[in-house]
Protein backbone atom coordinates (compact mmCIF):
# COMPACT_ATOMS: atom_id res chain seq x y z
CA UNK A 1 0.00 0.00 0.00
CA UNK A 2 3.09 2.52 0.37
CA UNK A 3 3.45 3.06 -3.33
CA UNK A 4 -0.51 2.00 -4.32
CA UNK A 5 -1.97 3.55 -1.57
CA UNK A 6 -2.33 7.33 -3.30
CA UNK A 7 -4.15 5.63 -6.34
CA UNK A 8 -6.90 3.92 -3.59
CA UNK A 9 -7.62 5.86 -0.37
CA UNK A 10 -9.47 9.84 -0.68
CA UNK A 11 -10.18 8.60 -4.34
CA UNK A 12 -13.12 8.14 -6.27
CA UNK A 13 -14.35 6.30 -9.39
CA UNK A 14 -12.85 8.01 -12.70
CA UNK A 15 -14.83 7.95 -15.74
CA UNK A 16 -14.54 5.00 -17.35
CA UNK A 17 -14.03 3.23 -14.21
CA UNK A 18 -12.58 0.22 -16.11
CA UNK A 19 -10.98 -0.89 -19.53
CA UNK A 20 -9.81 -4.15 -19.63
CA UNK A 21 -7.18 -4.79 -17.21
CA UNK A 22 -7.19 -1.23 -16.31
CA UNK A 23 -9.43 0.51 -13.50
CA UNK A 24 -9.36 3.81 -12.85
CA UNK A 25 -9.53 6.14 -10.41
CA UNK A 26 -9.26 9.99 -9.74
CA UNK A 27 -8.00 12.52 -6.77
CA UNK A 28 -8.23 15.83 -8.07
CA UNK A 29 -7.06 16.55 -11.66
CA UNK A 30 -4.79 13.43 -11.01
CA UNK A 31 -5.65 10.30 -12.71
CA UNK A 32 -4.64 7.11 -11.90
CA UNK A 33 -4.72 3.56 -13.34
CA UNK A 34 -4.30 0.94 -12.12
CA UNK A 35 -2.85 -2.15 -14.17
CA UNK A 36 -4.19 -5.76 -12.61
CA UNK A 37 -2.12 -8.31 -13.91
CA UNK A 38 -1.99 -11.77 -13.95
CA UNK A 39 0.53 -13.97 -11.83
CA UNK A 40 2.53 -14.63 -14.83
CA UNK A 41 2.75 -11.49 -16.88
CA UNK A 42 5.75 -9.96 -16.97
CA UNK A 43 5.71 -6.05 -17.50
CA UNK A 44 7.59 -5.29 -21.21
CA UNK A 45 8.98 -2.72 -22.61
CA UNK A 46 5.40 -0.82 -23.25
CA UNK A 47 1.99 -0.99 -21.82
CA UNK A 48 -0.93 0.41 -23.02
CA UNK A 49 -3.32 2.13 -20.67
CA UNK A 50 -6.65 2.90 -22.60
CA UNK A 51 -6.85 6.37 -21.53
CA UNK A 52 -8.34 9.00 -23.77
CA UNK A 53 -8.32 11.79 -21.74
CA UNK A 54 -5.75 14.74 -21.40
CA UNK A 55 -1.96 13.71 -19.99
CA UNK A 56 0.22 16.34 -19.58
CA UNK A 57 2.47 14.42 -17.05
CA UNK A 58 2.67 10.48 -16.63
CA UNK A 59 4.59 8.83 -13.58
CA UNK A 60 4.63 5.54 -11.68
CA UNK A 61 3.46 6.07 -7.89
CA UNK A 62 6.72 3.81 -7.29
CA UNK A 63 9.06 6.49 -9.08
CA UNK A 64 8.29 10.22 -9.62
CA UNK A 65 10.40 10.47 -12.29
CA UNK A 66 8.05 11.67 -15.73
CA UNK A 67 7.69 8.27 -17.88
CA UNK A 68 7.80 8.71 -21.89
CA UNK A 69 4.61 7.92 -23.37
CA UNK A 70 2.98 8.50 -26.93
CA UNK A 71 -0.89 9.17 -27.57
CA UNK A 72 -2.43 6.72 -29.71
CA UNK A 73 -5.68 5.84 -31.12
CA UNK A 74 -6.30 3.54 -28.18
CA UNK A 75 -4.48 5.35 -25.59
CA UNK A 76 -1.20 6.14 -24.06
CA UNK A 77 1.43 3.94 -24.80
CA UNK A 78 3.99 3.93 -22.31
CA UNK A 79 7.77 2.93 -22.16
CA UNK A 80 8.68 1.24 -19.15
CA UNK A 81 11.50 1.73 -17.47
CA UNK A 82 14.27 -0.58 -17.82
CA UNK A 83 14.23 -1.34 -13.64
CA UNK A 84 11.02 -2.62 -14.27
CA UNK A 85 11.21 -4.73 -17.51
CA UNK A 86 10.50 -8.94 -17.03
CA UNK A 87 9.06 -7.72 -13.21
CA UNK A 88 5.85 -9.13 -12.27
CA UNK A 89 4.47 -6.16 -9.97
CA UNK A 90 0.91 -7.39 -8.55
CA UNK A 91 -0.80 -3.68 -10.15
CA UNK A 92 1.72 -0.63 -11.06
CA UNK A 93 -0.32 2.26 -10.58
CA UNK A 94 0.57 4.98 -13.00
CA UNK A 95 -0.06 8.62 -12.56
CA UNK A 96 -1.82 10.64 -15.04
CA UNK A 97 -1.65 14.74 -14.94
CA UNK A 98 -4.05 16.35 -16.41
Amino acid sequence: LRANGEAIYGTRMAEPNEQGKVAFTKKGNIIYALVRMEEDDRLEETLLIPWSGPCSKLTMTDIELPMAFERTQDGLLVKIPHVFLGSCPIAPVFRIEE
